[in-house]
């Protein structure tokens, strides 16, 4: 069976941070840059965080569900899957617990407080990889890694084992 080593390539993935709570958005981006990520914003409105996505082409963004004042970043979640970007959510919302997050049923989320290890384990998986081929594959929409990074883990075709193990 070949094995396929993915390793992420942090210190080359861009990460957005789009929250409006300044305390949770720069512990974040700090937590990510600890870990070797290039962390940005936080972005804390759907405008900001279009001026960051424009100027900055982040490889990954995490979108808090709620923004400040009555903003969601549900436009912000519509354009990055129209665009073909990949995002996840970071939320206090449990899964199907909106009609906004409902709409978007195959993109990653984690809750609020965020488990760190969690995170950064999401973030390798959806990170571009040492090898440059994978990376292009991956950086493509939630769903769509999702699949990639499962088609990457089963073995070679021929080579699967048979029913006495071998």
């Amino acid at each position: 069976m070949q094995t396929i080593n993915l390793k992420p390539v942090r210190n080359q993935c861009s990460v957005l941070v789009i929250e409006d709570e300044p305390l949770v958005g720069f512990d974040l981006v700090e937590t990510l840059n600890d870990h070797g990520f290039r962390a940005d914003g936080p972005a804390r409105s759907v405008e900001q965080a279009y001026q960051f996505i424009d100027s900055l082409d982040p490889a990954i963004c995490i979108l808090d569900v709620n923004l400040a004042g009555h903003e969601t970043s549900m436009p912000i979640a519509t354009r990055l899957t129209e665009e073909n970007r990949c995002f996840v959510f970071l939320t206090g919302y449990s899964a199907g617990g909106t009609p906004e997050l409902d709409a978007f049923p195959d993109i990653p989320r984690l809750s609020k407080p965020v488990d760190e290890t969690a995170l950064i384990e999401m973030l390798d998986r959806l990170c571009p990889t040492e090898n440059d081929e994978t990376a292009k594959s991956l950086s493509t929409s939630g769903a769509e890694n999702a699949a990639n990074l499962d088609a990457l883990s089963r073995p070679p075709h021929g080579s699967e084992p048979t029913p006495d193990g071998n």
